[in-house]
């Protein structure tokens, strides 16, 4: 596990992992799932879950997001992952260098200097092992590289930890990203009416132990973001100054855990997590899907068509599978805020994709069926 955490250069590494991905055979997995929806108390539950997981992880925590604000809730958070580091749990951080280019490296490289009072690492049944706890923080896809495009972003949201823990894994993914804007409140803890209204889905492995759980796949397809060849890590600097710096900041990310933990309106989620986090879960069947190809691939639309057929755990691909089994009864629901229906034309002007049109045609080959979407209207 130690090892498979370790971030690698490319040469060390041998293989691509975008290529890797697209190739991986992912399975359908039982899981148990819930969602913290859109309205303020589920924001604001989200908001304690996160915090939860991270105090409650034992081994490993992966931690990516798109925006990485360093206000209140961002501190909290590097609060809470500190305290984590200290027991002895092993932390990969990867945020987008883009989204989060307003949070600076100061708070990043303050979260890498939590690391020198780290504890051991644990096995499954507690015992301490020789291996010190690690963060390791990167930037994915640097805008500082000369290499990077500025449109090859990850949006990815994930928190999971104790990935390889069967009975203990859990992740959360969805659309809200770290900052005070997607919680609820503001930064006295004050209801905020104009956050971001987001979802999220909670998993949890099923009760019956797979040969592989939605924790381990989920850290798998993390690991392959976290070794993107255009990453860069993050390192503090050691002058004596900055130094002091990182203790200020330090002593910031403790107070601002404590202070939301604190706040009226979220001091009852916390009391209740325990319990939101063991009950209210629905079995699932759950499949990851991914588009890595659009980091590396130079023909995006050129070749939409190939595209797809050669990533056989795209979003649009796997949609295309799910309406060629549905019996022409079925619902199928679309939830994402980001529906960009495509139309490609090849050179010589001919429409080799239009996306709009394939639904509509569908819809009309299959009167029985429906198709839901659920997107934003900006």
């Amino acid at each position: 596990i130690y090892d498979y955490r370790t971030w690698k250069s490319p040469k060390e590494l041998g293989e691509d992992p975008i290529a890797y991905g697209m190739n991986a055979d992912i399975p359908i997995q039982g899981a148990r799932g819930k969602i913290f929806g859109p309205h303020n108390e589920g924001a604001i539950d989200s908001l304690a879950a996160k915090l939860w997981m991270i105090e409650n992880a034992d081994h490993s925590i992966d931690f990516a997001y798109y925006i990485f604000a360093p206000d209140l809730v961002g501190y909290a958070m590097i609060g809470a992952m500190c305290d984590a580091v200290r027991r002895g749990v092993d932390i990969r951080f990867l945020v987008d260098s883009l989204g989060s280019l307003n949070a600076g490296t100061t708070p990043l490289a303050t979260l890498k200097t939590c690391e020198n009072q780290a504890g051991f690492m644990r096995t499954e049944s507690g015992e301490i092992t020789t291996r010190k706890a690690r963060v390791q923080v990167m930037i994915f896809n640097a805008v500082s590289k000369i290499s990077t495009s500025p449109n090859r972003r990850s949006h990815d949201k994930m928190l999971i930890i104790d990935a390889d823990y069967h009975d203990k894994a859990v992740m959360m993914t969805g659309g809200r990203n770290i900052s005070l804007d997607y919680y609820g409140i503001d930064a006295e803890g004050n209801h905020d009416p104009y956050a971001y209204r987001d979802s999220e889905v909670l998993f949890r492995p099923a009760e019956t132990e797979n040969d592989i759980t939605i924790g381990e796949v989920s850290s798998g397809y993390f690991t392959l973001l976290f070794l993107y060849k255009g990453n860069k890590q993050v390192f503090p600097v050691s002058h004596y100054r900055a130094r002091e710096l990182y203790r200020s900041q330090r002593r910031k990310a403790a107070e601002s855990l404590a202070k939301i933990k604190q706040f009226d309106l979220v001091k009852p989620h916390f009391e209740h997590m325990e319990r939101t986090m063991s009950g209210g879960f629905h079995l699932s069947d759950v499949r990851l899907a991914f588009d890595l190809d659009n980091i590396t691939n130079k023909k995006v639309t050129k070749n939409a068509v190939e595209n797809i057929q050669k990533n056989p755990n795209s979003i649009l691909y796997l949609l295309n599978k799910i309406a060629e089994s549905n019996d022409g009864t079925e619902t199928t629901r679309i939830v994402s805020p980001y529906l960009f229906l495509a139309r490609h034309e090849d050179k010589d002007g001919n429409v080799i994709v239009d996306e709009a049109a394939s639904m509509r045609a569908w819809l009309e080959e299959h009167p029985q069926a429906k198709l839901e979407i659920v997107t934003n209207s900006v």
